[in-house]
């Protein structure tokens, strides 16, 4: 077995589980992890937190342990495993009396299983402070829970043992779609809306996704069998930092989410500077002063145009209609104050080299081009570009 391997196994699923994370060659980066006797160095757009130091420190303290405990043939169940491990440390930091294990169990059992050939999900509302008196992971009465709490209006409020509380709606008087920035996937606002101070979400979806929120926004969430935890306030200023204005950072932030969790694959492009419009392909696709559009842009430019991404107001920005653009083929390319066009092919840089597909030639040559692109493919993974160590975050 190649040296190193196993070592870099475990540091990749460390840096893999803290979205904002990224792999630096300089030993004046933020943090070393040291696992046996190499070492490997993490970098962030923003300093750590107190808690994120914390998550640092546990992973490496525990990094020797993961390295004794690898099974002989690394797999996608080894880095779970480890993941894990960092959610449930980072779970217990925000709540230590939740019993975050047996939630955990209880979903990933629960994804073994349907319901009218249907899989089953459910959502929670974890209250610690509420005390119970029956366990909803009770083996026999799982045929009578599976088809409740399925809705995005309806779920299970529990104690922090998985005691049921009471079986509960959210009325549409409760659900506001604010104008200010919120940092959940769009399908989870009704909960995001009803959380009260110290409560927390817990959502297993039908696509088998894991998702726990507290009232600030995302905490954790398992996809594809890979744990990742969030500070969503460092995470989001991260992305602003790389995209360059705050005001972008926030609303990507969002619409990425919303992407992923679709499962719908797409590259936005924001083009500050105009430098990667002169290299869109397909020239009718250009919505500003252009007298070449197609009869479908120049139908719909008048409503499109003007979406500012850089604008903190819903109306102004228009997430929903640019979560439709974005699910088109091609690229969506926008500035601070108008989308500049939609349904755009980039013409491949030179400096691109070769890969397996379209979407991320041209997530590359955006930015040699001079854009800040983000990509979501379309099993859901994000990826940002930014030239600071010819960086690149992949995450969810």
């Amino acid at each position: 077995m190649e040296i190193g391997l196993r070592e870099r196994f475990i540091f990749e699923s460390v840096i893999d589980s803290v979205p904002q994370w990224f792999e630096s060659d300089e030993s004046t980066s933020r943090r070393s992890l040291t696992i046996g006797d190499l070492t490997w160095y993490i970098n962030s757009h923003r300093g750590l937190t107190p808690l994120l130091s914390e998550l640092h420190e546990f992973c490496q303290e525990k990094s020797q342990l993961w390295l004794e405990n690898l099974p002989p043939i690394l797999s996608s169940s080894a880095r779970k495993n480890i993941t894990q491990e960092i959610s449930l440390f980072w779970l217990s930091r925000h709540s230590s009396t939740t019993n975050w294990y047996k939630f955990i169990a209880y979903a990933e059992e629960m994804l073994f299983r349907t319901y009218e050939n249907i899989p089953v999900s459910t959502n929670l509302m974890i209250s610690p402070g509420d005390n119970g008196n029956s366990d909803i992971t009770n083996s026999s009465i799982q045929k009578l829970l599976d088809p409740l709490s399925t809705s995005m209006q309806t779920y299970l409020k529990v104690d922090s043992e998985a005691n049921l509380v009471a079986y509960e709606q959210i009325d549409w008087s409760q659900i506001n779609d604010t104008s200010d920035y919120k940092f959940n996937p769009e399908f989870l606002q009704p909960f995001a809306c009803a959380l009260e101070q110290g409560q927390f979400s817990f959502h297993v979806t039908i696509k088998g996704d894991i998702l726990i929120m507290n009232s600030l926004g995302l905490l954790a969430s398992c996809r594809k069998g890979r744990w990742h935890v969030y500070d969503v306030q460092t995470l989001k200023n991260s992305i602003g930092d790389i995209s360059g204005d705050y005001r972008i950072g926030c609303n990507i932030f969002e619409v990425l989410l919303d992407l992923s969790y679709k499962r719908h694959g797409a590259l936005l492009i924001y083009d500050p500077g105009h430098d990667v419009i002169d290299h869109i392909v397909n020239r009718e696709s250009l919505l500003l002063d252009n007298q070449n559009m197609d009869s479908a842009r120049t139908m719909l430019a008048p409503s499109v145009v003007g979406i500012g991404m850089g604008i903190q107001t819903m109306s102004a920005r228009k997430k929903r209609i640019m979560l439709e653009l974005a699910s088109m083929d091609g690229a969506v390319i926008f500035d601070d104050r108008n989308i500049l066009s939609f349904g755009a092919m980039v013409e491949t840089h030179p400096s691109a080299g070769s890969h397996a597909g379209a979407r991320t030639t041209a997530f590359e040559s955006a930015f040699l081009y001079g854009g800040r692109p983000f990509k979501v493919s379309s099993d859901g993974d994000i990826s940002l570009r930014f030239e600071r160590g010819g960086g690149k975050l992949s995450f969810l």
